[in-house]
């Protein structure tokens, strides 16, 4: 869980405490009993200065929250409830200034934090380049919006929504054709033998690169296959941008002959 100034300022102390509590110790080993008296004042000083900054704290915090029902009403409030959607309101410097039970629940606290470094994507809708936003976080997928003429953000969590859309996208069926450029003419005038070496070294790698990739693949004619794949199997060809072809290229190189993929 991200820890907020306030917290990291009490870890400190709690350190300086430490560090304290061993220089106590360490002066009465070295310069006897009578500095521990003075020593043991200070740090009861600096424990009752702790206790009182940190009641201090709460007391702001609990001024400073601002009750979800008075914001919307409590028919919203219970709405909201139900759909569980989560809601922030920041001030002019877009520091959080209230987080609602959506994220205490997920253990989400960034509360005296700027919105805009904890999300950088959620400039594009203070800038008014997006009304909404999609946004992953700790494994969850959040759609962000932010409620107008306001300073209020809306998180709702659509994580399954998203997986589910996401698998439908990667199981939709795509057809495709690999063409051998110029393979008629490149075998035209080729012995037999020569043919087959040819065909070993590039129709071959062609089927086992199709195989390897979760491809259907069938010959339809001596210099073209059609494959069958889905679209999240063509997305990783994308970013690998279809390595085959440089393959084939490079064999063809070696052969001398005019041979290319399409």
């Amino acid at each position: 869980m991200t820890l907020t100034k306030f917290d990291k300022f009490k870890l400190y102390v709690f350190l300086a405490m430490v560090i304290e509590v061993i220089v106590i110790i360490f002066s009465a080993v070295v310069f006897g009993p009578q500095t521990i008296f003075l020593a043991v004042f200070i740090f009861v000083v600096d424990f009752i200065f702790l206790i009182v900054l940190m009641l201090m704290h709460q007391k702001e915090k609990r001024d400073r929250l601002i009750d979800i029902a008075k914001i919307l009403g409590t028919d919203a409030k219970e709405a909201l409830n139900y759909g569980d959607i989560g809601m922030l309101t920041y001030d002019d410097d877009f520091v959080i200034t209230w987080m609602s039970d959506f994220f205490i629940k997920r253990e989400i606290n960034h509360i005296s934090e700027k919105v805009t470094k904890w999300i950088p994507e959620v400039n594009q809708i203070f800038q008014g380049e997006k009304d909404r936003i999609v946004n992953e976080y700790q494994d969850r997928v959040y759609e962000i919006e932010r409620k107008a003429n306001s300073q209020m953000l809306f998180f709702k969590d659509i994580t399954e929504q998203y997986k589910l859309s996401t698998a439908y996208d990667d199981e939709k069926v795509v057809v495709g054709l690999i063409h051998l450029d110029n393979y008629d003419e490149a075998t035209q005038y080729q012995e037999e033998m020569n043919i087959s070496i040819i065909d070993s070294e590039i129709k071959q790698p062609i089927i086992d690169w199709s195989k390897a990739n979760g491809m259907l693949i069938k010959r339809i004619k001596n210099d073209r296959f059609m494959v069958v794949l889905n679209e999240g199997i063509f997305e990783r060809l994308v970013t690998d941008r279809f390595s085959i072809m440089q393959e084939i290229q490079k064999t063809s190189d070696n052969y001398a002959i005019p041979i290319t993929l399409s």
